[in-house]
């Protein structure tokens, strides 16, 4: 729990895998 993980686009919202720049 003390490693910063970047928040990663939910599916649905944006896209899956593949993430907008």
């Amino acid at each position: 729990m003390s490693t910063p993980r970047q928040p990663q686009p939910r599916a649905g919202s944006g896209g899956s895998s593949s993430r907008p720049s």
